[in-house]
């Protein structure tokens, strides 16, 4: 029996596992696993609650029962060897050293909180394992929930970590619910800001990827259970998104789960990552979008096994 290999995310708004085997050239995954534990929602913003910048302890005790059980699971599948991440969530945490020691000392699990430039590489490496890219001018984007990395693949690679996420955009400007047009002619002005700073040109290609743009395909198929390999490759035309946005903004967070495609818990941030994703098409004058699967959970695992193995790896979907 082939050994299992794992990989963890811990984002800023889903913590998600992904336990594979190696067959030949290809990872075939075994189990795929995400809990949406909204870490951007217990950060402190100051007293009485706690110190500004912090994560509160109601949202590391989400987190450390989340990795609780996905370290039993690894236990199960008797996982030879795991890599463990942390991206904007924990970059931005002031208590970030405590939390890495808690969770070690309850779990067994040792997290590394990458940086945005590293996490755009492991990003990239996740998309060309699951997704032929035409050997064009292609760029890659990475919606978080705390952060948007921007990844230019051609001839030479550029990448750069944006701040600016699902989470943090519908924290800081769409405060009703629904959301007032003020509010999201707010969002809009500040995603573009940041994302016309990035100095990218325009690509042949744009390629999507994480929960938001992966929560926009399963809603333009509406689909009534999440199917990967359909997801994977699926285009999203800028038409279709803006239908799918001009739903969301005339429902509030509840009734927004009564659309085909919309995994609960997402029903609060879908309307940022709809922004970021409408910002870019808009910005880098694109129709459509690619959508991949894959991202950094899956690149974190590709990357590991390079650097142990000496043996590139596609994924199977």
């Amino acid at each position: 029996m082939k050994p299992c290999f794992a990989s963890i995310d811990v984002g800023t708004h889903t913590t998600r596992l992904l336990i594979a085997v190696p067959r030949n050239d290809r990872l075939e995954p075994v189990l795929k696993k995400r809990v949406i534990t909204k870490l951007g929602f217990y950060f402190n913003s100051g007293p009485p609650g706690g110190e500004a910048g912090q994560l509160s302890d109601e949202g590391i005790n989400s987190l450390v029962d989340t990795l609780s059980q996905y370290a039993q699971d690894m236990k199960t599948h008797k996982v030879k060897n795991y890599q463990a991440v942390a991206t904007a969530v924990l970059r931005e945490a002031k208590n970030r050293e405590e939390i890495i020691e808690l969770i070690k000392k309850k779990t067994g699990i040792q997290i590394k909180v990458i940086s945005g430039e590293f996490e755009a590489e492991l990003t990239t490496k996740g998309v060309l394992s699951t997704l032929e890219i035409p050997q064009k001018s292609t760029l890659i984007a990475d919606i978080g929930g705390g952060s948007t990395e921007l990844i230019w693949e051609n001839k030479k690679r550029k990448a750069v970590s944006l701040a600016l996420g699902a989470t943090h955009l519908t924290q800081s400007f769409l405060k009703h619910d629904p959301p007032l047009n003020q509010e999201i002619k707010e969002a809009f002005c500040k995603a573009k800001e940041v994302i016309q700073a990035s100095n990218f040109p325009s690509p042949v290609f744009l390629v999507g990827t994480a929960g938001s743009i992966s929560t926009l395909a399963a809603l333009d198929l509406k689909m009534t259970v999440y199917q990967p390999h359909l997801i994977n490759g699926h285009i999203l035309t800028k038409n279709s998104i803006e239908t799918i946005f001009s739903t969301l903004c005339s429902m509030n967070a509840q009734q927004r789960l009564t659309l085909p495609g919309l995994e609960p818990g997402r029903e609060e941030i879908i309307l940022g990552g709809s922004i970021i994703a409408l910002c870019l098409l808009e910005l880098f004058h694109q129709d459509r979008m690619i959508v991949s699967e894959g991202g950094l959970l899956e690149g974190v695992l590709v990357d590991y096994l390079f650097k142990n193995e000496g043996k590139k790896y596609k994924f199977l979907i």
